[in-house]
C-alpha cells in the first residue's frame, strides 16, 4: 500500500498466483475494503476475489513506441475519462 493525498492506493501484482484460492491467505480484505485506489496487475489470476474493475490500462510494446488505452467498464469509469480529458 501507498500513501497520498488521495488516501491508501494498493497495488497488487498476483502474476505469481497459482490458484485463485491464494488471495485468501494474503490477508488483503481490509486493505482492499479501505483502498482508495487500486492497481492490479493480472487480475485474472485472483478469480471472482476482486471487485469489478472501473478502468482497464492496456499496454502495449512495440519496437519503437509503447502504447496505452484505457477503458471504462463502469460509469464511474466513465466520469474518470471524463475527468482525465480535461486535463
Amino acid at each position: 500500500p501507498y500513501q497520498c493525498a488521495l488516501g491508501t492506493v494498493l497495488h497488487l501484482d498476483l502474476y505469481r498466483l497459482a490458484d485463485p484460492e491464494e488471495m485468501e491467505y494474503l490477508g488483503l480484505q481490509d486493505q482492499m475494503e479501505s483502498a482508495r485506489l487500486m492497481m492490479v496487475e493480472w487480475p485474472s489470476k485472483a478469480g471472482d476475489f476482486l471487485p469489478a474493475v472501473d478502468l482497464r490500462l492496456a499496454l502495449s510494446v512495440e519496437p519503437e513506441q509503447r502504447h496505452w488505452t484505457l477503458t471504462a467498464h463502469s460509469s464511474f469509469g466513465e466520469e474518470c475519462l471524463a475527468e482525465l480529458a480535461e486535463l
